[in-house]
């Protein structure tokens, strides 16, 4: 099998990198933040040449 990064982890990837930037900003738990809206695209696997 190709070793691919599935878009579940890349979604939580991401995730983990903007709570971390944020983080030092926040009050918890007085302070937290609301996610909106996530939008990824992925193309398919270009073949090896």
């Amino acid at each position: 099998m190709p070793p691919v990064f599935a878009t579940g982890f890349l979604v939580g990837l991401l995730e983990w990198a903007c709570v971390q930037a944020v983080r030092p900003y926040l009050d918890w738990p007085r302070g937290q933040t609301v996610g909106t809206f996530v939008q990824v695209t992925t193309r398919p696997r270009r073949p090896q040449e």
